[in-house]
């Protein structure tokens, strides 16, 4: 049996959904901030037909779900997993809230506990990993927040402007974390 195809996650005035070609645009104006190109490993600037393409690719990679984050329906930003390990049941994650206004307000956190619930139930993972720099605090009181544990540090594990980072990887389990939230499906 196929399970039903989940279009959208909510509790509260917060959702996530995935994302959408309409969304590429306020995408691009993100990604190509200094600040969220740090936090999310990227640099140089992203055109349309970049974000096109990268959008393209996205849709034939079954190791990777990008989901919009909304508040009160309006587009906030990104939670994504990647490398969707059917086999042994785990994958990363990353999140970031693209507009500054919407930052430090809790839409994260709500969001980042949904998709760990589909993560679990509906694509029926036992683990979750993240990693982030030890400078970005706020990521960090993020996933202790949410039940993440520190599970060591990753050295040099990134080159930006000519510099070696750290970064410190972070795991949850399928039994570390809930959160009651309504589903939308497919057809009804």
């Amino acid at each position: 049996m196929v399970p039903e195809k989940v279009l959208k996650l909510s509790a509260g005035d917060i959702s996530i959904r995935p994302l959408e070609q309409g969304d590429l645009l306020t995408l691009q104006g993100w990604v190509n901030d200094p600040l969220i190109q740090r936090r999310i490993g990227i640099s140089g600037e992203r055109t349309p037909a970049m974000q096109d393409a990268w959008f393209a690719g996205l849709q034939k990679d079954e190791a990777r779900e990008v989901w919009a984050i909304c508040a009160a329906d309006n587009y906030i930003g990104n939670v994504s997993l990647y490398s969707i390990d059917h086999k042994n049941r785990n994958a990363g994650l990353s999140i970031f809230i693209g507009s500054a206004e919407t930052r430090g307000k809790g839409y994260g956190k709500t969001a980042l506990l949904l998709i760990l619930e589909y993560a679990f139930r509906d694509l029926g993972l036992h683990r979750v990993f993240c990693k982030t720099e030890a400078a970005f605090k706020d990521a960090v009181r993020l996933y202790e927040s949410t039940g993440f544990t520190r599970e060591g540090k990753m050295r040099d594990h990134e080159c930006r402007d000519g510099e070696f980072v750290d970064k410190i990887l972070y795991g949850v389990l399928e039994n570390e974390c809930r959160i009651d939230c309504r589903r939308e499906y497919a057809g009804g």
